[in-house]
């Protein structure tokens, strides 16, 4: 079975951003995309992106995708609250799957502004807009398929090192997202501002950040024992172990992270 790209795109290629005032002599706002992170292949397109709010009144923040300026996706819309600064992440899925390497557009906007009646007026409105060449899922090898080793989770790591799985088992899956995941994945939490990283490797950062604190589901090492495979948002990726530790509160109440060795 095929699953999503282990090392989505977080680099643009092109970015293009564009402040236009829509109401001629109307008393002037800066709409502010902050920053844009994403992760893709030819199904979806998951856009986390910084905004800064813009005065107290309407601000209003979408994301989509284009080719030939005829959408690809639909574009959900936020309203941001009262807060300065504020990141939304959008999970974007194309109406059909997209050939290997199609290039298309991603849009990232933001309008401002104030609201009489439910009408916006004095609004101005930011956009970026990103060139992806969309990544193809990794499928498994038919020659050489992966081989699927189940074994129990517990409070110690099990007796299983130097074995290896394939992720596949899909006992615990989280959220939308639906990925396959070993029935020992944990959930860890993160005890430093930690980068995620494409490979095992601390040189393959990508643009992502988790802050200390936040959890991930952890699913096992890779065959050095100096990293673990974690799941953000549907994609497999790895941060370092010493940024991790066993999540404290119920429902996991301690229990260690998994030291199986992962694919």
């Amino acid at each position: 079975m095929a699953r999503l790209t282990r090392f989505g795109l977080t680099v643009a290629a092109l970015a293009i951003l564009a402040v236009v005032t829509l109401v001629p002599g109307a008393a002037r706002t800066e709409a502010a995309v902050e920053s844009v992170n994403y992760v893709e292949d030819c199904t979806h397109v998951h856009v986390t992106a910084e905004f800064s709010r813009v005065g107290s009144g309407y601000n209003d923040v979408s994301s989509w995708a284009t080719i030939d300026r005829q959408p690809i996706t639909l574009r959900p819309s936020v309203v941001l609250g009262p807060d300065a600064s504020q990141t939304v992440e959008f999970d974007l899925t194309f109406a059909s799957p997209l050939p290997a390497n199609t290039p298309y557009y991603l849009h990232v906007d933001q309008w401002a502004g104030e609201q009489v009646n439910g009408v916006p007026t004095e609004t101005d409105y930011s956009s970026w807009e990103y060139i992806v060449t969309c990544t193809a899922a990794e499928p498994d090898d038919p020659i050489d398929p992966p081989q699927i080793v189940i074994v129990p989770g517990g409070d110690t790591p099990p007796a299983s090192r130097g074995q290896s799985s394939s992720n596949s088992s899909g006992v615990n899956r989280p959220g939308p997202d639906m990925v396959d995941m070993p029935e020992w994945s944990v959930m860890g939490q993160f005890n430093t501002a930690t980068p995620l990283l494409y490979l095992p490797d601390v040189q393959a950062r990508t643009s992502m950040t988790i802050d200390a604190g936040k959890t991930l589901w952890v699913l096992g090492k890779d065959d050095s024992g100096d990293f673990y495979e974690v799941v953000l948002s549907g994609v497999y990726l790895w941060a370092p172990v010493s940024s991790l530790q066993p999540v404290a509160s119920a429902p996991w109440n301690g229990r260690a992270l998994p030291g199986e060795v992962v694919n």
